[in-house]
This record gives structure tokens, sequence and C-alpha cells, in this order.
């Protein structure tokens, strides 16, 4: 009774309180005090009080910013606003929510660094998005035995007992992709377009052929740079075979181009699918204007256009001021992340939580809601046991909304695993 209540506050209003700090990039120079938030006085929580002489809840924030890719920025602002409307209604039972960050830069090597300086801040559980975590920051985290929540890419993430993933991570969403093409009668030839990375070559293909070659549909890859250039000649080789669908793995610049190029090979929008930050208005739908209209995605979170939600209402009023886009899954889920987090506080009991009390409650909770999304499920799919929302919604890009797809789905939802 008081996590729901609770939970029903927070989704109700969010004034705000927060600490955003970074703990550097990949050299020893502090990153510096992120924009997004800033240390206020108690007076200045409209819903609760924080208190002084209680330590702070400490919140590490691991996730990658480089030229071609940032999601630590995005994860910042979403966490901020989380933090910031958590401290409005009192904090963790008067305890400050602060957040300290850490640019991974997609660097093993730094990500063990960034591990190693957030961890030294005695945080509750680290949140974040980092490709190489599995072999560099989980390690170290699982060491120390406290949490981590990042985007999963790989079985360590899927099955280490101090990992776990509130979204499905790229496996689960390539599977759900195929899982929706195989209920479209008018789909027979799926065409996979996604990077040239170990990673892609080995998972993408266990992710997707079975699950289409089951439902009598066939699949082809092809696999483009990570480093930019001229995409056309790839684009070109995955068109050629005509395919009824294609799935292109990719965000921000490189997503634009590829639905411009796919589209430009006689392949609309329509008929071609991408991941959740492919769903991203600012870095994605307006720049590619025309050429995303009717475009389909699997996305992490409940659609931002859904503002009916509660969650998502939610969500929107506490990125206001942020600087950063909303309609966006990676600020989204970041602050799915944080309300995941108080929502288990919540049912732990403030005095109770620590790390060990987290994990117990991640691993055996059922049917916790979460706003923004759907609730934690226990126990986790069989391939994949410490993913706890194995779900990913299809929207479709039509006329300025992310509609959500029912046809096919269960209310929008299919499961990834």
């Amino acid at each position: 009774m008081r996590r729901q209540r609770a939970l029903a506050v927070l989704v109700a209003g969010c004034a705000s309180v927060s600490v955003l700090a970074a703990c550097g990039d990949a050299d020893d120079e502090p990153a510096g005090t992120d924009a997004a938030g800033v240390s206020v006085t108690t007076s200045d929580a409209a819903g609760g009080k924080i208190d002084d002489s209680k330590e702070p809840v400490v919140i590490a924030l691991n996730a990658l910013k480089m030229q071609a890719v940032d999601l630590l920025t995005p994860y910042e602002a979403g966490a901020a606003a989380a933090a910031k409307q958590i401290n409005a209604e009192g904090g963790f039972g008067g305890r400050e929510v602060i957040v300290e960050s850490c640019n991974t830069a997609y660097q093993a090597a730094t990500a063990v660094a960034c591990a190693r300086r957030t961890l030294a801040k005695k945080p509750l559980v680290s949140i974040g998005c980092e490709p190489t975590w599995a072999t560099s920051g989980l390690p170290v985290f699982a060491k120390a035995k406290v949490p981590t929540i990042n985007c999963p890419n790989s079985d360590e993430e899927y099955t280490n007992p101090w990992h776990f993933a509130l979204t499905q991570g790229t496996l689960g969403g390539q599977r759900a992709m195929a899982r929706y093409l195989c209920t479209r009668d008018d789909v027979e030839n799926v065409a996979v377009f996604t990077q040239d990375v170990p990673f892609q070559h080995k998972e993408a293909p266990r992710a997707i052929t079975p699950v289409l070659e089951e439902c009598g549909k066939s699949v082809s890859f092809t696999y483009y740079p990570i480093t930019g250039g001229d995409l056309l000649p790839h684009v070109t080789k995955a068109a050629k075979g005509k395919p009824d669908f294609v799935i292109a793995w990719g965000g921000g610049a490189i997503a634009v181009q590829l639905f411009k190029l796919f589209g430009q090979a006689g392949i609309p929008a329509d008929r071609v699918f991408g991941p959740g930050n492919a769903m991203a208005y600012e870095q994605v739908l307006a720049p590619a204007g025309a050429a995303m209209e009717g475009a389909f995605g699997a996305i992490e979170v409940n659609s931002w256009s859904n503002t009916e939600d509660p969650g998502v209402a939610a969500y929107l009023k506490a990125m206001e001021g942020s600087g950063v886009d909303p309609k966006d899954s990676n600020p989204q889920t970041a602050y799915m992340n944080m309300m995941a987090i108080y929502a288990a506080a919540q049912e732990i009991g403030f005095d109770e939580l620590d790390p060990a009390s987290l994990v117990e409650f991640l691993n055996t909770a059922n049917d916790v809601p979460i706003p923004g999304t759907r609730s934690i499920v226990n126990p986790g799919p069989e391939i994949a046991p410490q993913v706890k929302q194995p779900y990913a919604q299809i929207v479709q890009w039509k006329d300025g909304k992310l509609n959500v797809i029912t046809e096919g789905t269960e209310d929008g939802w299919v499961l990834g695993f």
C-alpha cells in the first residue's frame, strides 16, 4: 500500500530537487557537474523534505559518449529528472538521491576506470548503457557485490546474478521484431542490416534467424561499418534481394541516412524496422522528415507519444527544462530505471535498503509496476533470467506520432525471448 501511494504521488506531479555529478572522462580530470541538476536546500522540496543528517543514496551512471554516439547526455538528463522528482517527495525516506556519472567512451579500459570511480562513491546500484560492460564494469561491481542495470548486450548480462535488465536489449529487441514480422502475411523475405562488429555477427543471426525460419520466412544479413562513410553500397547490397521488410539496426545520424537510402533503393519506411534509438524525435525523426513516415520501431519503454499513460506524462513533466529532448527512449529508459529502483526501495523499506536487499528484490519480485513501462517479471526468461522486463513495444511513426501497433501484439508489446 505504501509503495502504491507513493508512486501515485510521484506520477501526479514533480517539483524539483536533485544533484547530478560527473566522475570524469577517460582521463583523470573530473568532467564537472552536469547542468541538468543543481543542489538546493531541503526547503525547496514541495512534497517532502530531505534530511541533511542522513547519508544520501548514490546511484552510479556509467554510459558512453563519443563522436558518433552519445548515450551519456540523454541518460544523465533522464536520471536527473527522476532524481528531482524523487527528492521533491522527500527522497528515499529523507535521504537525498545523488547521481554520479562517468563517460565509459565505448572503451573497455575506460569503462573499468569508470566502474572503479563510481564504485568509490559507495553507490546502491549502477545504471547506464555501455556495450563492453559485461567484460569491463560488471566484474568490478560484481566483485564488490553491488548490482548493475545496463542495456544488455551479451549472455553474461542475461545471466550474471549481479546484473539486471529492465529492457529487452539488443537480442530481445531483434527477436521481438522477428516475432512481429511472423504475424505479417505480407512478409516473406526479411533483410537484416546491422553493424559490422563481432557482437552483431554473432548475436543478430542467433536472435533473428530461428524465429523467422520457424514461421516459414527467409532472412539475409548485410553488415555496415560503424566508422561512417558512404553506406550506399551496403544498402544497395541489402536491397538487391528485394526484401519485403528490412530490420535496420542503427540510431542517430546513421538511422537518418539508412532510412533515406533505403527509400531511394525502393524500400519505403513502412517496410523498415528500427530500434528504439531510431525513434528519437530530435535526432532522427525530425531530420529525416518524410523519409521516416510509416517507419516501424521496437522500443524499450512505453511510447513517449502516449501522454494518456500516467508514467509517460510524469516523465515528460519531469524532463521540462532539462535541455534534452524527452521524445527519445534513451532519457526515458534512464528515468524508468531510476523509478524502478525507487519502487523497489519503497517495497523493501527505506531503512532496510542496501545493495543486497535490492538484488534479492529484483530476483524475486513479481508484477511490480514501473511507471512508463510494464512490470517487473520473475522468473525471467529461461535463456535470459536477469531480464526482468522482457517485452518490446511495437510502434509506427505516422502523422507526427509514435502509434502503438496492437494487431499481432499483446496490447502493443511483443515478448523478446
